[in-house]
């Protein structure tokens, strides 16, 4: 991705337009993970009144570390729920 898109990107206005979403949302955000902080997944978690927020130590953008189990549990409760 070129310095085009995340340009484009940091202009679009998530919050604004995620705040009107009502439905369950799960939000899992790896601590490791450095392109995005974790404070926007809590500002997500603040906005969104029906989600779930976990923060993961020691992952990044694939959850492919040692957490992995805890997460595919996660997303698998999540969804059967």
């Amino acid at each position: 991705m070129g310095g085009a898109y995340f340009r484009t990107a940091q202009l679009l206005p998530i919050y604004q337009t995620a705040e009107h979403y009502n439905r369950e949302v799960l939000l899992i955000h790896g601590l490791a993970y450095k392109v995005v902080s974790p404070n926007a997944s809590r500002k997500f978690h603040t906005l969104l009144p029906k989600s779930e927020l976990h923060l993961i130590p020691d992952e990044c953008h694939m959850f492919k570390g040692k957490n992995r189990p805890e997460v595919l549990k996660l997303v698998s409760e999540f969804i059967i729920k």
